[in-house]
């Protein structure tokens, strides 16, 4: 018998095999709609949607992870990142700005066991979108499509990651 998890994660690898990696022509609308597996941002969206929208896709792996927004004083805020145990927290006062440095946070509180990455073949004209794997299914597709042609595909976040919004 295959369990919820397992038929989930084979649904969700074979999703992005025929959506995003093999596919000629990208279907916007049809990736844009499933959160669960990933998610997108507008640029005027702020921390709060970026981190529930993580949420949305890592709750469908039954993945414990919480953030919470706490005001210690009028102008500022504090981002706090919980997940098995580990810990983030990111001071900010606006709530559009270092949307990279909240993904790189997750991504720390995440490992070992997820990785969030940039889908960089996005076209022009869509909003960026970003995808919460377990790190086994990110091995799995580099095993099936090789290494190179999923980075090239999928960046690993880091602190020179350029997010393209809308063009």
């Amino acid at each position: 018998m295959v369990s919820k998890i397992k038929y989930v994660r084979v649904q969700k690898l074979d999703w992005m095999r025929n959506t995003l990696i093999e596919a000629s022509d990208f279907d916007m609308e049809a990736i844009s709609n499933q959160e669960e597996f990933g998610f997108f941002l507008l640029e005027e969206e702020g921390i709060t949607e970026l981190t529930a929208f993580c949420h949305t896709a890592l709750a469908r792996n039954e993945a414990p992870f919480y953030s919470t927004v706490i005001l210690p004083t009028e102008t500022d805020k504090v981002l706090l990142l919980y997940f098995k145990g580990r810990t983030a927290v990111i001071a900010f006062q606006e709530e559009n700005t270092a949307i990279l440095s909240v993904l790189l946070a997750m991504n720390q509180v995440l490992a070992p066991d997820y990785e969030i990455r940039y889908w960089r073949k996005h076209p022009p004209s869509s909003y960026p979108m970003f995808f919460p794997l377990k790190m086994d299914e990110w091995e799995c597709l580099e095993t099936q499509y090789g290494t190179e042609t999923i980075d090239d595909l999928f960046e690993h976040l880091n602190e020179h990651t350029r997010i393209r919004f809308l063009e």
